[in-house]
C-alpha cells in the first residue's frame, strides 16, 4: 500500500503565537502534511507564483490548502484574495479564512475562481483541535470533489 500523498498547507499568518498554536493543533491530524508559513500577502503571492525566494518548487511546493489570516500588516488578506481571483490558472487549492471575530459576514459561503475555491465562513482564532479537525474534514471533502470534477483520483 502506498503512503498517502503529503498535503502542503500554506499558512498566511503574521502573529507568531497564533501560528504556533495552529502548528500544535495540526500535529494531531492523521493525514501527513507539510506546513509552510509566510507572514504577509506579498510573501504569499511570491510563494504562490513561485517568485523570489520561493522559485524552487521542490523546496516550496504548491499548496493544496491555504489558511489565510485576514488581518495582516501592510496589506490585508483581501489583497491576496483579489490576486487569487485574477490568477484562476493556479493548481487546485482551497482557501480557508482565519479571523479573530471582527470580520463581517459577506452573505457568501464559498466562491470558485478557476481552480481556486475560497470559503468565506471564517474560522475563529485561536484554533483548537476540534476546529482544525473540522477544517481538515472540509479540505478532504473539497479535495475528493475537485479531483472527481477534473477526472483525477483523489489523494
Amino acid at each position: 500500500m502506498q503512503p498517502p500523498e503529503l498535503t502542503i498547507i500554506l499558512v498566511v499568518e503574521h502573529n507568531e503565537a497564533d501560528a504556533e498554536h495552529l502548528l500544535h493543533s495540526l500535529a494531531n491530524l492523521q493525514r501527513p502534511y507539510r506546513l509552510e508559513r509566510v507572514s504577509s500577502s506579498e510573501a504569499a503571492i511570491d510563494y504562490l507564483s513561485g517568485a523570489g525566494p520561493y522559485a524552487d518548487r521542490e523546496r516550496f511546493p504548491f499548496p493544496a490548502l491555504v489558511l489565510l489570516d485576514m488581518q495582516l500588516p501592510q496589506t490585508s488578506g483581501s489583497d491576496l484574495l483579489d490576486w487569487l481571483k485574477q490568477h484562476q490558472d493556479l493548481n487546485p487549492m482551497l482557501v480557508l479564512i482565519l479571523s479573530n471575530g471582527s470580520l463581517a459576514y459577506t452573505g457568501k459561503s464559498m466562491e470558485t475562481h478557476g481552480n481556486v475555491t475560497i470559503s468565506y465562513l471564517p474560522f475563529l482564532k485561536p484554533l483548537g483541535r476540534e476546529i482544525v479537525a473540522a477544517m481538515h474534514d472540509l479540505f478532504e471533502v473539497w479535495n475528493a470533489i475537485s479531483k472527481q470534477l477534473v477526472g483525477v483520483p483523489a489523494t
